[in-house]
């Protein structure tokens, strides 16, 4: 049979149709039905049908050369997202602790730096407060008693009440502090000939200013199983200080080291030792054969007459004034192997 394409006008979408609505012979009407099949089967397989159009969207990189923001801002504002977040916590973290020390406007309107400003202007104010200094003199000079000598036990520590109750000599509240201590004489104690020049010196320089007789000065020594020493060497601003000074110890050198302040004002929050030793000198570190270190801390108690707050003024007050005695004290310290290993590994 031959094909005569005018015979078979093409329909809208393109296919061959029979003239005048023409029948189909059986044999084309099976091939046109096989292409429909074939045709309707790609339409399932084929992810877009034909006649739609498809515009694949790339991802587009920032225009660095036309943004206001450097490639580094642009290429890292996780990392900006995430100072922000601290910063937030931050300003949080400030405005709880200054609470009705603020203004509704400083509250609202304040960034972190000024915060931090109001801050420390507000520290400033409490160290150097005249109304504090003379509460202080008053609870720790003439007025101390076994009420203020608990109280301040209770509120900053033991070691802070058990050093200041040393210094009122035979008006001592509470003896029991002295439990596995001993009792020098002054420097020149035959228990602790080998530092007799190292304490005389010191005792000289600590003590100048108050005209106390050195030979006068006596001394404690806390052996190392008191629960003054065994507090140092539990102690983790103790630790810091003996790992920032690891060279030294290995090397059986003498230092020096001071507990940190915590805390606004210096009393509350972990601040016991700061206020019963403060500075001190580490000398005679050595390891025993079972690798355990030994070392002795030494410390005068006395108050610096160049610090300006109100806790060091009263204290110094209160000393030249007489109301309490000067000393020197030595902690034996020892810490295990394993403490000491992990302390400076």
């Amino acid at each position: 049979m031959s094909w005569d394409e005018s015979e078979h006008p093409r329909d809208s979408i393109g296919r061959f149709t029979f003239k005048n609505g023409g029948e189909d012979t059986n044999e084309n009407k099976e091939e046109n039905q096989n292409k429909d099949k074939k045709n309707q089967k790609n339409d399932y397989m084929t992810p877009f049908k034909l006649g739609v159009e498809y515009n694949e969207t790339k991802p587009t990189l920032p225009n660095i050369k036309n943004s206001k923001e450097s490639p580094a801002d642009i290429l890292y504002k996780n990392g900006a997202t995430q100072k922000e977040n601290a910063n937030k916590k931050q300003r949080d973290r400030l405005i709880f602790k200054l609470g009705n020390k603020l203004t509704p406007k400083e509250i609202l309107y304040s960034n972190v730096d000024e915060l931090e400003k109001i801050k420390n202007n507000f520290e400033e104010k409490i160290k150097k407060n005249e109304w504090l200094q003379r509460k202080t003199q008053k609870n720790i000079g003439k007025e101390y008693n076994n009420l203020r000598h608990n109280l301040i036990k209770l509120g900053v520590g033991e070691d802070t009440a058990g050093m200041l109750d040393l210094a009122h000599g035979d008006k001592m509240n509470d003896k029991s502090y002295l439990e596995n201590a001993i009792e020098l004489k002054n420097y020149d104690d035959s228990f602790i000939q080998e530092d007799k020049e190292y304490l005389e010196k010191k005792i000289e320089q600590q003590f100048k200013d108050y005209g106390f007789n050195k030979e006068e000065i006596k001394g404690y020594y806390f052996k190392s199983n008191s629960k003054p020493s065994k507090r140092i060497s539990e102690n983790e601003d103790f630790k810091e200080i003996l790992k920032n000074n690891k060279d030294k110890i290995l090397n059986n050198e003498n230092f020096s080291g001071r507990f940190q302040k915590h805390g606004p004002i210096g009393i509350f929050n972990n601040n016991d030792l700061k206020n019963a030793i403060g500075g001190f000198d580490v000398r005679n570190p050595e390891f025993d054969s079972e690798g355990n270190l030994h070392l002795k801390v030494y410390d005068t108690y006395d108050f610096n007459k160049n610090a300006d707050d109100f806790l060091n003024k009263a204290g110094r007050h209160e000393m030249e004034a007489g109301n309490l005695k000067p000393y020197f004290s030595i902690h034996d310290i020892i810490i295990p192997k394993d403490k000491i290993e992990e302390i400076l590994k």
